[in-house]
């Protein structure tokens, strides 16, 4: 009896390490989340916990608690990066095309100059043949 006691401990206390080892591993992983996506599948299963555990014994421990309000802090600030992102990608996208029309309208500014410019000499060069017409029928 006292022998399979102390091997039950024993067992106890194995699983208890593993436990609190994968406990461990799962929280790093969770903290290393990047994705609102992922971050809320990981409050699904905490909400799930929370409320396994509360059925179980009518309250839910503080530090379940505690990492659930981590967790939701995490993931609304993924999702704020995310649509951030989605903003710049937009505004760049707008940004490009508006460069493109700025580039298409100094473009036309110095075509309309050029053409200015050969329609003034059109007229000093027709200016000059009068003169030189005039000149010659004297």
């Amino acid at each position: 009896m006292a022998k399979d006691i102390k091997e039950l401990s024993k067992i106890t206390y194995d699983m208890e390490k593993r436990l609190k080892f994968n406990e461990a591993r799962i929280k790093a992983l969770a903290d290393a989340m990047t994705s609102s996506k992922d971050i809320e599948k990981y409050l699904d299963v905490l909400y799930n916990k929370m409320g396994r555990e509360l059925s179980e014994t009518e309250m839910v421990s503080r530090k379940l608690q505690d990492r659930q309000h981590e967790m939701s802090e995490k993931a609304y600030k993924a999702r704020e990066k995310e649509s951030r992102k989605e903003w710049e990608r937009g505004n760049a996208a707008m940004q490009k095309e508006v460069d493109g029309y700025a580039k298409e309208a100094e473009k036309m500014a110095k075509d309309s100059v050029r053409k200015a410019e050969m329609t003034a000499m059109a007229a000093r060069i027709a200016n000059l043949e009068a003169q030189v017409k005039a000149a010659l029928a004297k």
